[in-house]
């Protein structure tokens, strides 16, 4: 199995058409799908996904999405890890993506 940590943080519309942009580019590249078109609408409803994971949750937030195989193929474990207290007035670290990853 393996394991994801997301922070919940704000996304406007210009920054949200580059992540689409993004995984097009990643699902073309590096997963088969055979053009950009193709590619596009999957995108935009993975996006929604993780929007939807995101609703209700304070930024900040952290969560962890689980996955490992099951029986009936994968299996997902989500867990909210709240901050605990107001966020700080600077970022104290950063993710960076591994070589040959998207940005």
């Amino acid at each position: 199995g393996w394991s994801t940590f997301v922070q919940v943080a704000e996304m406007d519309e210009k920054e949200e058409a580059g992540v689409v942009d993004a995984l097009v580019a990643f699902a073309v590249t590096h997963l088969g799908a055979p053009d950009e078109t193709a590619a596009r609408e999957p995108a935009r409803e993975e996006i929604a996904f993780a929007r939807s994971l995101c609703d209700g949750h304070k930024i900040n937030t952290l969560l962890s999405v689980e996955r490992d195989f099951g029986e009936e193929g994968i299996v997902e474990r989500f867990k909210v890890i709240k901050p605990p207290r107001e966020p700080q007035h600077a970022k104290i670290w950063t993710i960076e993506p591994e070589d040959g990853q998207p940005q």
